[in-house]
This record gives structure tokens, sequence and C-alpha cells, in this order.
């Protein structure tokens, strides 16, 4: 009921949306009434239908039924379309000796006692076995076979319907069977299979009588004859059956040359109706046509040979010249060529003709019409209307090639007409995605006053993604006067911002000159530019172009930023952008009091070169103003730990020139002293050597004994003075005294120089002693073998001196022995 009206009335789209929403089943059912049926509306949609089902059961006994229907109407698709289908697909089971396969049914598998009992129930006609699918091979043949005998014309019918129903795309590997011949001792060729051997009705149709192909009993393809090979040249005898049935209807033959998709059906057709002259000299020319667009040379050329026939030079047909330029054959397009160039007054004058030329598929007939149309005038109402149609047929097309010839030859002639067109039409081939249309509308465009062409357009040139594009609209850019980039600003920071480095480039001399002569626009690019730079998305190599054209090409890009914005680019983790906050610095000296000495410090280590010489300017600047006050000269050392180079020099500077004696107080130069880099530490050293002031003796003893290094422990033994016959100061150099006589294998000279002062204190006072003793109580248990002795004797000494003291030895009598 679903499908009652719509069977009726139509349409076939709707008929078939409407049949796929019944399930497989549904549709398999009613395929014998669809076929009954069979009007326009449901042809459609049964012919999709046959082609999918699938030859199994639940649907094989109705395509069976439709295809013996199909054989008494002389419905040649639908027959063709089934026989097909039983020669290229293969059988769903086969009955072997004692065996059964598995096979389905209705989708469910079917063990071998199931199937046993669903084929003894009488279900057996609806198996598409071998021996079923074997029977209808044959019998496509041989119904064929009795219409020929019998001289029934509707052999045609079937038989074409069976022809057409293959194309190029079932043609498989030719193949070669051989056999070892022990006489020869060599391999020899025993069979030979075309590509289209497989099919057998296929192969009866167009070679019963054929010398180079043959069917054997029992064979289930054609093999090839004798010595022939596969891609031989075709005999001149007709191969085909009954071929008088098909001299009397040769308008079936024509009808396969149109319709065929297959070569070898092709080549049959032309070579029977080489037969058939008078009737060929009467096909119109649009059958002519027809067959000059198909793509099979052996067609094009039995084509050709009738479209000579039909020429008249005093009054061509301009479609038949037309299709014979575009055909696949070279030889008909060169003549046709030729018919136009001696009869060029004629041809002139259709514009549909000169554009079908223009776009014609083939490069040389391309060629042809653009060498015509140089050579040659058109009057005003066939050029209006060729350029109408060539500029739609160029905004339609896809492929490059074409649209490259089209383009050239629109160029090459008619650019000053194309211009009078309108921007509009400009603007469309602009908006085209092959490279050939843009370039053609981007020099049309070069006729144009700059000032009249939209900033869109520009800017859509210069975004193209071809550089010849690009290029054109940097030409059009360059034509503005300065007064019209005023108002264009968005155009000046596309290209300024532009993803190509040569567009960039090129723009750095139009601001240079703009900045010069107005500061407002060069204020409000600089700003543009800056959020560019600051944004997290920008590329690296635009974010370095605009801190190069800042720099170099507007001299007050910083004169407006403020310290907020110089410290986003400081932080920005863009190198580019740390830089142009370095540049920005060095500009605004004013700010400087805005920074803490650590933080000009800090800048002065930073990795980029322009940041460090504006924070060495700035440190200069504040060096005089900030000197007397305490900890800042302390911060000012560690421009000597700095890890570059140039910072390291200037702390050196600073110390030796900038600064007086006074500024160098003991709390500065341990500070200097306390870095990790020796050079640093040797440098301290040389300065406190020099502005050493008695009193800050025992400072520089305290600090710079508790420092790690080496160096430093031994520099420090210099001012052990400082501590004599002061046991609290002893004690509190305790740790330094163990860390330097508890270093293994180092600091030989730093431990001589303390033992001999300890030794010394040691004798000096009870005080003293004990200090001392603790510190040889616990050496004594981390003992250096070198030092063992040396320690022994010390608090030997100390314990005849003070024996009160206790120490972790215990003197035993000396045993005198004889």
């Amino acid at each position: 009921e679903a499908l009652r009206d719509v069977a009726c009335y139509g349409p076939a789209e709707v008929f078939e949306a409407a049949l796929a929403t019944l399930s497989d089943q549904e549709r398999f059912n009613i395929l014998e009434t669809l076929y009954t049926i069979d009007n326009a509306h449901v042809r459609p949609a049964l012919l999709a239908t046959l082609r999918t089902a699938p030859l199994a059961f639940g649907s094989f006994q109705a395509l069976r039924q439709i295809f013996k229907a199909a054989e008494y109407r002389r419905d040649g698709e639908v027959f063709g379309l089934l026989a097909r289908r039983f020669e290229k697909e293969r059988a769903i089971y086969k009955k072997p000796q004692g065996s059964w396969q598995r096979i389905a049914v209705s989708g469910q598998l079917l063990g071998r006692d199931d199937l046993k009992r669903y084929l003894e129930s009488g279900n057996r006609s609806l198996a598409y076995s071998s021996n079923t699918r074997i029977y209808l091979r044959r019998r496509v043949w041989r119904t064929l076979e009795r219409l020929g005998n019998l001289g029934d014309l509707d052999y045609l019918a079937l038989a074409s319907g069976v022809l057409l129903a293959y194309t190029d795309a079932d043609a498989a590997e030719p193949r070669t069977s051989e056999v070892y011949d022990w006489r020869r001792r060599s391999r020899v060729v025993k069979a030979r299979w075309d590509a289209y051997a497989p099919y057998l009705s296929f192969n009866h149709v167009l070679y019963t009588h054929s010398p180079r192909y043959l069917l054997k009993p029992n064979n289930k393809a054609w093999r090839c004859r004798g010595r022939y090979q596969p891609g031989d040249p075709e005999p001149k005898v007709r191969e085909e059956a009954f071929p008088k049935l098909w001299q009397e209807r040769p308008a079936v033959l024509i009808d396969l040359l149109i319709k065929s998709a297959c070569l070898p059906v092709h080549a049959f057709a032309v070579k029977a109706l080489a037969a058939c002259p008078d009737y060929c000299a009467g096909l119109d020319v649009a059958t002519i046509l027809a067959l000059l667009g198909k793509s099979y040379e052996t067609t094009v050329r039995f084509a050709f040979a009738l479209a000579q026939d039909r020429y008249r030079p005093e009054n061509p047909d301009l479609d038949l010249v037309l299709a014979l330029s575009g055909c696949g054959l070279g030889e008909a397009r060169l003549t046709s060529h030729r018919w136009i160039d001696e009869g060029r007054n004629y041809f002139l004058r259709d514009s549909q003709f000169l554009a079908g030329l223009v776009a014609s598929p083939y490069p040389d007939t391309r060629t042809f019409a653009r060498r015509l149309l140089a050579s040659s005038l058109l009057t005003g109402e066939v050029l209006q209307s060729l350029l109408g149609r060539l500029v739609a047929r160029l905004l339609m097309t896809t492929e490059p090639d074409l649209a490259h010839d089209i383009a050239q030859t629109l160029g090459e002639r008619f650019e000053g007409e194309l211009r009078a067109l309108g921007l509009p039409v400009i603007l469309d081939l602009l908006d085209h995605p092959l490279l050939a249309v843009q370039q053609l509308g981007a020099r049309l465009l070069l006729g144009y006053e700059p000032e009249q062409i939209p900033t869109s357009t520009i800017l859509a040139l210069l975004n193209s993604e071809h550089e010849s594009v690009r290029g054109i609209g940097v030409r059009l850019f360059g034509q503005l006067p300065q007064k019209a980039l005023l108002e264009r600003e968005e155009l000046l920071i596309a290209l300024a911002t532009h993803p190509h480095a040569d567009l960039r480039n090129a723009i750095r001399p139009v601001l240079r000159g703009l900045a010069g002569v107005y500061p407002a626009l060069a204020a409000r690019l600089c700003a543009t530019f800056i959020e560019f730079v600051l944004m997290r998305e920008a590329d690296d190599g635009l974010r370095s172009h605009l801190v190069r054209l800042l720099a170099e090409d507007i001299p007050d890009w910083s004169a407006e930023l403020s310290l907020e914005t110089a410290w986003k680019l400081l932080k920005n983790r863009s190198s580019a952008a740390q830089e142009l906050g370095g540049l920005a610095l060095a500009r605004h000296s004013e700010w400087v009091d805005e920074f803490t000495t650590a933080q000009i410090v800090e800048l002065a280590n930073h990795p980029v070169l322009s940041i460090r010489a504006a924070a060495r300017s700035m440190f200069l600047q504040v060096l005089s103003a900030r000197r007397g006050q305490p900890g800042e000269l302390t911060v000012a050392a560690r421009l000597l730990d700095a890890r570059w180079e140039d910072t390291r020099a200037f702390g050196h500077e600073v110390f030796t020139v900038h600064l007086q004696a006074e500024d160098l107080t003991a709390a500065v130069l341990v500070n200097l002293c306390d870095s990790v880099r020796p050079e640093a530490r040797a440098f301290g050293r040389e300065l406190i050597t020099r502005h050493f002031k008695s009193e800050d003796g025992e400072q520089y003893l305290l600090r710079l004994s508790e420092h790690p290094e080496a160096d430093l422990q031994l520099f420090a033994t210099n001012y052990l003075d400082d501590a004599a016959d002061n046991p609290e100061r002893l004690r509190a150099l305790m740790p330094y005294f163990v860390r330097v006589l508890s270093a293994v294998n180092q600091g030989r000279v730093a431990k001589s120089r303390l033992w001999a002062f300890l030794e010394v204190e040691a004798l000096k006072s009870e005080a003293a002693a004990r200090v001392v003793a603790e510190i040889m109580e616990r050496q004594s248990i981390t003992l250096a073998a070198g030092d063992r002795a040396r320690t022994i004797e010390l608090m030997l000494a100390i314990h005849r001196r003070y024996p009160t003291i206790a120490l972790p030895i215990h003197l035993q009598p000396t045993q005198l022995r004889t």
C-alpha cells in the first residue's frame, strides 16, 4: 500500500526512496510484481535492486522468474543485466560426492543435517548451486542461438542487452597456461585466454565465427586459437554470430556505439556498420556528433570518416566542425583546424563556436584558437558575446590546464576589452581557486586607478597563496599616493604583519616615509605593532620583523609607550618582545627611579643583549645617588656573578673605575668574594688586598672563613693574627678550623698555617687550650693518616701543660727492653 500511489504517479526518485524503507525480504517478495508493473516510475528502482539482490535463498527465486520473464518479453536490458551476474558471480554451494557445504538461508548458516533436510523438503530449486549457474549461463546463449537460427530480429534486442551489460571494467588480465615439454626440455604454451574469456554468451555473440577465439566442448572459457596472442591486430573478417541480422537493423549497432563502454563492442559494431554504407550515409549530424564524443579511437575514426563526407566548405556545419576539433583523434582535430583556417570569415561570425574552440578539452585546439584570434578582427557584437562566454566558462572550470589556456587567450588577445566588463567581474576572477584565473583578474586590475580599487581587493591579492598574484598586489599598493594610504591604515597593518617575509620587507620604506610626515599615524601603527608583538599566537619571525621595523624605520616608536607595557614586553616569552622591551628601557631614562638596584642587576643578567645594555646604562645612572645607601653596592656585586661576559666586564669596570676607595667597605668586598665564579673571588681578594684596613681584619677573617671554597679558606689564613690571644674569637672560628683540617687531599698550605696557629694558641692559655682540645678531639675521630702524628703531638703538649683538660688519649709507660 505504501508504494501504490508512488508507483502510479511517480516520480521515480520518490518511488526508489519509498522502496528503500522496506526490509530486504519485503523488497525481494515484491520483485516479480514490480517487474509486472515495469513503468517509468518503477523501473529505475527495479533495476537497482536487480543489480544488488543476492543470488541466494529468499531472493534467487524471484530473480530467476524475472530472468525468464525478460527472455519472454525480449527485454534486453534486464536479460543482459542478469546474464552478466550469472557469468560473474560464483555459485553459493556445490554438492560434492559424500559431503555438504554450509550455506546461508535467509541470512542463517545451515549445517549439514539442516541443509540436507531443507533441500529434501522440495526447496532444491531455490538454490543458486554450481549446476544451476552452469545451466543459466548456457541457457542465455541457447535462447540467443534459437532466435538467431530462426532469423528472428528479437535476437538483436537480447544480444545488444547482453553486450551493453559489460564494460571495460569487466576485463581481466590475459593469462597463459604452460606445460613442460620433456622432448624439447622447455616450457611450451598450452593455452591462452584473453581479457573477456570467462564470459560465454558475450563471446558467443561477438566471436562465434572468429578465427582467433574458440570454445571447446565442456570448457568454461573461450581460448585463443593457434598462435594468436592477446593484443595482436584484429582480423578483417566479420566474427560475430548471425551477421545478416545485424545488417538488417544497423540502428541497433549505432545504439551500441552510443551506449556501450566496452572496447570489443565498439570494435564489433564499427566493423559491422562498414557493411551498411547506405545506412551510414544517411545518418544525421546529431548521431555523428555523439559518436565523435566517444573515447574509443575506432568509433571516433568511423565518425570522422562520416564527418568528412558531410562537410561542405561553402556551408559548413559549425557543430560538426566543433565536434571534430574536440574529439580524441588527432588527425580529425588537425583536419578541423585546416577547415577553419580556410573558411575563417565564416567561422569568426559565431561566438559560441569560437568559445568552444578556446575551451576545447585538447591543448592543440586551444593553441590553434589562440593563434586564430590573435590574427583576426571580431565585430563588436561577436566580441562582447565571446568575452561573456569565455569569462563564464573560465569561472566554472576546475581543470588547471584548461583554465591556464583560456586565461592566456583572454589576457593576450582581449586584455583591454575585458576591463570594460567592470570591476565586479574582475573580483569574481580573483575569488577563483585556480592560479591562472587569479592572475588574469590581478592583471586586469593594473589598468584601473589604484584609488578605485577597494582595500579588501588589494588585501585579497596580498593574501593569495601564489607569489605572482601577491606581486601584482604589491604593484597596486605601490601606486597608491601617500594621502590615499592615510585612509587605508588596515592595508598598512596587513602588509607589515603579512605571513610572507617578502611583503613585510616591501612595506618598510613606505612606513619609514609615512612616519616622518604623519606622526599621529605612526603612533597608531606603533601601538598596533606592539600589540602584535605581545600576542601569544604571533609567529616568531613576524615578531622579529616588527621589532626591526620599529627600531629602524620609526624613530619615535616608543614616545607613547608606558612602563606597564614595557614590563609586559620584558616578561613576554618571546625573545623578540624582550628585545623590544630592552630598547624601550634604553629610550626612557625617566623610568630608572621605578626600578630597584636589585631589579636593574637582574636585568643586567638577562639573555637579551638590548636589555643588558639598557640595564648597564640604568645602573650608571643611579649609581651616584644610591652609592651611599646601605646594601646597594652589596647587590651590585652580583654583576660579577652574571652568565654573560659583557655584564661581568661591566661589573669589573664599576668596582675599579666608577667606585672610590671609601665606597668599597668590608661588607662590599666580602660580598665580592662570596661568588661561585673563581675569577670573581680572585677579583674580590685582589680588592681586599688593595683596600685592606686593619680594623676590618676580624670581619674579613670571620666572613671569609665561612666560605666553602678552598681558595678563600686559604686567603682567610692571612688574617689569623686578628684571632690571636682571644679564646672567644677562637671558639667562633671552630667551624672554619674543622672544615679546613677535615678536607681530604686538598688545602695543604691552609692546613699548615692552621696547625702552626693552633699549636701556638693552645699553649698561651687554658681557655684557648680547651678550644683547641675540642678541635683535636673531633679531628682524632676522622683523622687523616698524614695528620695523625701532628694531632697526637699537639694533644700531648696540651696534656703536659694542662693535665686537667680531658683528651681522647691514654699515656702508657714506655717498656724498656734489653
